[in-house]
């Protein structure tokens, strides 16, 4: 199942790779974002996991910082083994990897929890990860054997000089060269009058070979004394060298060269044989992976500010959604940030399409992509951000947000909005969640309005699954009293003295008017402007007044009755017979009298605007 395109996973979730994974998660955490689960079996397994690591915060934190964190990208690693371009130095750092192993294997036994959690702990990760340390200790012991561990860890990967002789002699010298090497600090510490070892010590690196280091506060001693060299400084200190230690260095760099020529030919060797271990290390690198994605969920919902639950599962088809105080996981977690969160309770019977309206800036963008979030959350095994949630497994998460074009295959902004709905209405089940916003803004109000009612007619009624239609066409709010399924909520905002406060919640019912104007007024729009605006806006409503019937004053039913009064009279008097002039006058007189004798006031300002015309 591929539930997102890579553009919905980043407009859902910006950040939480970053902030949370190690490398080689964020490609299983991106697998993993494509395609969910529809398994109710396997997704416990993984909240089960999670659950366990969340109960016991210092093994969380432990399990990131002090093991996962030292572990390379193994899955990259297995793939330049198993080419044979590997070297000495990867070798070493998957030795370092799979001797963290233990660690690992103790802190994921040492973890407390009900039986049930823990069996789910030990079959998706801690069994597989015994298998494979234990299928890795051959390897482990044959890098012991060729690979000179104590130089590996100061930079320098050679094979022991017990693997042969003429690498024994060059070794022999190498020794000779650091010991003279060692000997000339003490040399060059007592004329700078500088204890060695100390304030003054001799290092190494790849790019430099060997030199002197001193603290930045001691680089006085060095001013104008010609018989040293500065390398470089940097906030560690100064790096500099002398004539001595610079022919030492050249001599040593020589038979390092030397060295490595010796040994090609084994490390080759080495290499072949690592390279039957590249099947065991890629699938180390799987359940490490695992480990570090789920460990991540654990992190995500014990850092947060409020508390994550754990979600409880339906079987597909069940027609169960349900969030209790929702919130958005990457938006709650930014600076500065006071998260209102709100329900979002559906019902696949009657409350499946839920129209969504309200002013620009309210946040029905962010509460309808929140919903989306917490069903991928779910399905991908981790807690979600809410106080409550309950789900039936959905087969597809078909998300239209979002508004942007392709110069490149000339796509306007419109014909993408299309082009994806399109596929949605195509793609869509009863199983599905859908989650437009905003559709029909790319062309006439018509145009757009008549689309978006089709499309959410077409999802209520055919479809059938659960939809959030976030729009500013308030009209569309009467498809909930021609549709069963359909329900509106707005989000609400208060107007005082011309001033706009959003508060952030999601209520029952239509917003009642729009609030452009005022989120003009906001960006301090010229005050001419927004009168003009102000003026055409009631042109438009006198023109095309439509108001939700839940809203419909005394005037607006007696404007609606009149009209439908009107509009019988002329079909009455289309129908008059005109041959028969006294029929025609009386007929004209019954109906005319009917007319004045309404107490319809909207009749009567009517008939009293047509008085000076008659009486002139």
């Amino acid at each position: 199942m591929s539930l997102f395109s890579v553009c919905t996973i980043i407009i859902l979730f910006p950040r939480i790779p970053q902030i949370f994974l190690l490398f080689k998660g964020q490609r299983l955490l991106l697998k993993w974002l494509q395609q969910p689960l529809r398994n109710i079996a396997p997704l416990q397994e993984r909240l089960d996991c999670v659950e366990a690591l969340n109960s016991d915060l210092a093994a969380m934190d432990s399990l990131s910082k002090d093991y996962l964190k030292g572990i390379p990208d193994l899955q990259y690693l297995a793939r330049k083994i198993h080419r044979k371009k590997a070297n000495l130095q990867d070798l070493y750092r998957i030795y370092q990897g799979v001797r963290r192993l233990s660690g690992v294997v103790s802190l994921l036994e040492g973890l407390s929890n009900s039986e049930k959690v823990l069996s789910s702990v030990k079959a998706l990760l801690l069994e597989p990860l015994k298998e494979k340390n234990a299928d890795m200790a051959n390897y482990v012991e044959m890098v012991e054997q060729t690979l000179d561990i104590d130089l590996a860890s100061q930079g320098e990967f050679l094979i022991r000089q017990e693997f042969d002789d003429n690498l024994k002699e060059i070794q022999s010298r190498r020794s000779e060269l650091k010991e003279e090497m060692e000997s000339a600090l003490f040399s060059a510490s007592r004329e700078l009058d500088l204890e060695a070892n100390k304030s003054m010590k001799l290092e190494y690196t790849a790019q430099h070979g060997f030199f002197y280091r001193i603290t930045l506060k001691d680089e006085k001693i060095l001013r104008g004394n010609k018989k040293f060299t500065i390398i470089d400084t940097n906030k560690a200190g100064i790096r500099f060298t002398n004539q001595k230690l610079r022919g030492l260095n050249e001599n040593y760099q020589e038979a390092s060269d030397e060295y490595q020529k010796t040994q090609q030919e084994i490390v080759q060797g080495v290499v072949d044989v690592a390279a039957t271990y590249s099947d065991t290390i890629n699938a180390l690198g799987d359940v490490l992976a695992t480990i570090d994605v789920l460990n991540s969920f654990a992190v995500a919902a014990s850092s947060s500010s409020e508390p994550y639950c754990r979600p409880l599962l339906h079987p597909p088809g069940s027609g169960v959604l349900k969030f209790k105080q929702l919130r958005h996981p990457c938006l709650e977690r930014q600076n500065g940030v006071d998260y209102v969160a709100n329900d979002a309770v559906f019902d696949q019977e009657k409350e499946r399409l839920v129209i969504l309206t309200g002013p620009n800036m309210g946040g029905k963008s962010t509460y309808i992509r929140s919903v989306a979030a917490a069903v991928v959350m779910a399905q991908l095994g981790a807690f979600v951000p809410a106080a409550e949630a309950a789900l039936s497994l959905v087969d597809s998460v078909l998300v239209r947000i979002g508004a942007g074009d392709s110069m490149a295959l000339g796509v306007s902004t419109f014909m993408a909005e299309m082009l994806e709905t399109s596929t949605i209405l195509k793609a869509a089940t009863n199983r599905s969640l859908v989650v437009i916003d905003e559709l029909g803004r790319g062309t006439s109000t018509y145009d757009g309005f008549g689309l978006a009612w089709a499309i959410s007619e077409n999802i209520a009624k055919d479809v059938g699954c659960f939809c959030l239609f976030a729009t500013h066409f308030h009209e569309l709010t009467a498809l909930a009293h021609q549709v069963p399924g359909v329900v509106n909520r707005h989000v609400v905002a208060k107007t005082s003295e011309g001033v706009l406060t959003l508060m952030y919640r999601i209520k029952d019912g239509p917003c009642d008017q729009s609030f452009g104007l005022h989120v003009a007024q906001m960006t301090e729009f010229p005050e001419q402007v927004l009168q003009r605006a102000a003026e055409k806006q009631k042109q438009l409503e006198l023109l095309h007044k439509w108001v939700p019937s839940e809203f419909l004053t005394q005037e607006d039913e007696d404007k609606k009755k009149g009209e439908e009064m009107v509009e019988e009279f002329l079909e009455n008097v289309k129908a008059l017979d005109l041959d028969d002039p006294e029929v025609l006058c009386r007929k004209l007189e019954e109906l005319q009298q009917k007319i004045s004798s309404s107490d319809n006031d909207f009749l009567k300002t009517l008939v009293d605007s047509f008085v000076p015309m008659q009486s002139s």
